[in-house]
């Protein structure tokens, strides 16, 4: 096959990758989902700021702000043309989560060495759990963009564009606090796998300052830097400080648990056996110590197991679970792929069609057991 050939199957997958995740993710039912969870409070502060309201002058909350400008912008673009603003949000922030399963479809598929199966099999695992595609019907949640920003420093980070890598890193901050961990996972990386270190560090350096100046810009606008620092740093400081006093680590993993069993149903041995990813994670960071890949896989693993460990430390309901599942999805991916590699490397020197048949059974599995679009349950 010609490299023009090539480019056309790869773009013909890539396109056809995009549309299995929208269809997933459009079978949620945006336009009857109730208001429910913390969500609702992130639909009215982007109501509120669409009217002109300054988020942490005129509404308080705790988190970094980027879900209720987004749900802003939605809401304005509806209202515009004449669209339900609250549909508008609710079908902008699925089509964000519709994104988020095909940036792991180019993940995986990197990460293969251009192999469309291993991509297919990290996307089918990013639409394994319900919850990741309800909490987005319900509006504007934060800590989706933060997924998506930490896929966006993996995969411009392997394209040597370490100034975007810190722009995504600084972006998944402002969707939450614990979003820093990709701008960090994006700094290790390019201290550790990038040709020139110390020039790929400035300019990740570099990259987050200039994703800070818009945002911090618009506060400085609006009097409101102080207020900023008040609810951001200083009481979300206070109350991680309180939750970790007020419960220990057994507490935590049994409510995570619990947690796991009430969101996640059927689908609950799903998140234990994910933990096989860490496995093939670990193998693939020495086995890729020298290879281009490793600045695609260390950042996501930082950033991975960074949520892990925070989740950890202080884990609440609904919205902490939610984030977690992300980080469980990519894992999952990853054991998929380890069951691919071992597959590809059986089969040898075997004949293409064998090789076919294979992907074909692997895929079906994956569709079997992740149960994409229409075929997911119900919360």
């Amino acid at each position: 096959m010609s490299d023009a050939a090539r480019g056309t199957n790869a773009r013909v997958l890539s396109a056809l990758a995009l549309v299995v995740s929208v269809a997933h993710f459009a079978s949620f039912g945006a336009r009857t989902r109730p208001l429910v969870s913390d969500v609702r409070y992130y639909l009215y502060f982007a109501w509120r700021t669409s009217e002109g309201a300054v988020p942490h002058v005129d509404l308080f909350d705790n988190k970094t702000q980027l879900a209720t400008f987004l749900g802003a912008l939605f809401y304005a673009a509806g209202d515009a043309v004449g669209v339900d603003p609250l549909l508008a949000i609710r079908c902008g922030y699925l089509g964000l989560a519709a994104l988020g399963g095909w940036l792991s479809f180019l993940v995986l598929r990197a990460l293969g060495g251009r192999d469309a199966v291993a991509g297919f099999l990290g996307l089918l695992a990013f639409t394994s759990f319900v919850l990741l595609g309800v909490i987005p019907s319900i509006g504007n949640v934060p800590k989706l963009v933060m997924t998506l920003a930490a896929s966006g420093v993996a995969l411009a980070a392997f394209r040597g564009r370490w100034v975007l890598a810190g722009a995504f890193g600084t972006l998944a901050f402002w969707d939450w606090q614990i979003g820093a961990l990709a701008w960090i996972a994006a700094f290790v990386t390019a201290c550790v796998a990038a040709p020139e270190r110390v020039t790929a560090a400035r300019r990740v350096v570099l990259g987050g300052a200039l994703g800070m100046v818009p945002f911090l810009g618009y506060y400085a606008a609006h009097g409101a830097l102080g207020a900023l620092w008040d609810q951001v740093v200083a009481a979300s400081f206070f109350r991680g400080a309180s939750s970790i006093e007020q419960e220990d680590l057994g507490g935590r993993l049994e409510r995570i648990q619990r947690l796991i069993e009430l969101d996640c149903g059927d689908r609950a041995w799903l998140v234990y056996a994910s933990a096989a990813g860490l496995v093939v994670c670990a193998s693939l960071l020495w086995k890729l110590r020298r290879d281009p890949r490793l600045a695609l896989l260390l950042p996501l693993a930082v950033y991975h197991v960074g949520v892990g460990a925070f989740n950890l430390l202080d884990f609440q309901w609904h919205g902490d679970l939610f984030s977690l599942l992300f980080s469980v999805a990519f894992f999952q991916g990853l054991a998929w792929y380890g069951i691919w590699s071992g597959v590809r490397c059986a089969l040898g020197t075997c004949s293409a069609q064998r090789r076919r048949v294979a992907a074909g059974a692997i895929l079906l599995a994956a569709l079997f057991v992740c149960r994409p679009g229409p075929l997911h349950g119900a919360l």
